[in-house]
């Protein structure tokens, strides 16, 4: 997939948003924030902007802002603005996750399948000299071709278990709950 690098006002911008981590009760703003980011550099296909800014974001910062809204409010459920930065959050990490898996599926299936290697063109020469070494030639052919099977055998193991993985993850995407990806559970609440 074509990806847009990230550029000097992008990381600048990705950085700036640590200011928003210097107190705990600014969690709320950091996520409204990173994910208005992330939305803009996924529309430009800056996957690797998109992974910064994710990584910029406490992973508790979703227990974080559940304590202190039930601290403040008594109440465990977030308001919905809070709630919808939460799923787009989700919606965006499911993204990389597939995002991930797809990437190490395809540069397995097309960049490590094993190549059945030939003798090596000295030694086939010093059999072809030696008649009676034609049984080492063919022995050596034999091994070859068992640890080939081997190998491919070991990468279609290895490659059906990333399918799977990758098609969980793809799955993950287009079946996201609560509405699905990407959409804004604001409005969905509006609707009914």
């Amino acid at each position: 997939m074509f990806q847009t690098p990230t550029s000097a006002e992008d990381e600048r911008r990705i950085r700036s948003l640590g200011w928003l981590l210097v107190d705990s009760s600014m969690r709320s703003e950091l996520l409204v924030e990173a994910n208005t980011l992330m939305r803009g550099f996924l529309l430009r296909r800056q996957i690797e902007a998109v992974k910064s800014t994710f990584q910029l974001v406490p992973m508790d910062t979703i227990s974080v802002l559940s304590e202190q809204w039930e601290a403040r409010t008594g109440l465990t459920d977030l308001p919905p603005e809070v709630q919808s930065s939460v799923h787009e959050y989700g919606c965006v990490k499911a993204y990389l996750d597939a995002s991930d898996v797809f990437n190490d599926w395809f540069t397995r299936f097309h960049h490590s399948k094993p190549k059945k290697t030939a003798i090596q063109q000295p030694q086939r020469d010093l059999m072809r000299q030696n008649a009676h070494l034609s049984f080492t030639e063919n022995l050596l052919k034999e091994q070859q071709n068992k640890q080939h099977q081997a190998e491919m055998q070991r990468w279609k193991s290895a490659v059906e278990s990333l399918t799977q993985v990758a098609v969980d993850k793809l799955y993950n995407v287009l079946l996201f709950p609560d509405g699905g990806w990407m959409v804004d559970t604001n409005q969905l609440q509006d609707q009914e």
